[in-house]
């Protein structure tokens, strides 16, 4: 059960979304990368893309709930993830970086 959203003055009511389903290598980046993640929840809603560096860099916008007294702060965010050469994911974002 998601906890309802808090408004703050001056904040976004995000909008429901649907989350979208990320391609293999990008899902196992995503969990990897969010195992130890405390203090957020995170949602994948669009995959962006990729990126070739020393290995391969995943770009989803997430919408990022931060729990709060029965309820949760919203958020819109891109999560950037990585993957070596070999194909093994970190096991931390690269970034999250907010847009709203």
């Amino acid at each position: 059960m998601n906890p309802k959203a808090i408004q703050i003055p001056g904040g976004w009511n995000i909008a429901d979304m649907t989350p979208c389903n990320l391609p293999q290598k990008a899902a196992s980046a995503f969990s990897a990368a969010l195992e130890n993640l405390l203090g957020a929840d995170y949602e994948p809603v669009l995959y962006v893309g990729t990126q070739i560096v020393n290995g391969t860099n995943y770009g989803v916008i997430c919408k990022q709930s931060i729990p709060y007294r029965g309820g949760a702060y919203e958020h819109i965010v891109l999560m950037v993830l990585h993957t070596d050469t070999n194909g093994k994911p970190d096991d931390a974002p690269v970034s999250i970086t907010p847009i709203l």
